[in-house]
């Protein structure tokens, strides 16, 4: 994985993105050697969100298999003041 300053990100941009898009290179950016953030293929991202949506389900389905009184979705509405 590439590490990149801000401050590199900046000045490179374009030539960092063309790396992440069509090479599949991870880059991290950091700034004053804190890590802020990473710029990652689409495939990358993709895999994770499909990842947290099948543990998203999986937590749904275990709360549900543990019964106990359900809310109806309009009173959840009601009481968090939702449209």
């Amino acid at each position: 994985m590439t590490r990149l300053s801000t401050h590199q990100f900046q000045n490179d941009m374009v030539n960092a993105i063309n790396r992440v898009s069509q090479d599949g290179e991870r880059i991290l950016l950091h700034k004053n050697k804190k890590k802020l953030a990473a710029i990652v293929p689409i495939e990358d991202f993709e895999l994770l969100e499909a990842m947290e949506d099948q543990a998203d389900l999986q937590a749904a389905r275990a709360a549900l298999a543990e019964g106990g009184e359900r809310i109806p979705a309009a009173e959840v509405k009601r009481l968090f003041n939702i449209k």
